[in-house]
C-alpha cells in the first residue's frame, strides 16, 4: 500500500523529477556525475537543489548549454589529473 502523499507535494515532486530528466536529456551523464559528487545517493530534493546550484536548472527550466560546451560538475584544480 502506498503512503498517502498530499496532492500539492505530489505535484511538486513530479515537477522536480520531470525537470531532472529534462536536464539529463540535454546533458547526458550529468545525473551520474552529480550523484557521485553527493556521495553515491541523493533524494529528489537534494538532486534538484544541486542541479539548480550548479546552474543546470533555472526557474524550473533546464539551462541550454553554450554551443559545443557542457558545464562541469567537478572543478579540476591545478595539478589534478
Amino acid at each position: 500500500m502506498r503512503d498517502p502523499i498530499e496532492p500539492e507535494l505530489r505535484g511538486r515532486r513530479t515537477r522536480m523529477i520531470t525537470e531532472i530528466f529534462e536536464v539529463q536529456a540535454i546533458y547526458p551523464g550529468v545525473l551520474g556525475d552529480v550523484i557521485s559528487k553527493l556521495g553515491g545517493s541523493a533524494t529528489t530534493d537534494e538532486l534538484h537543489a544541486e542541479l539548480v546550484g550548479l546552474g543546470y536548472l533555472r526557474t524550473g527550466k533546464p539551462v541550454p548549454p553554450p554551443p559545443g560546451e557542457r558545464p562541469s560538475v567537478f572543478t579540476i584544480q591545478d595539478g589534478d589529473e
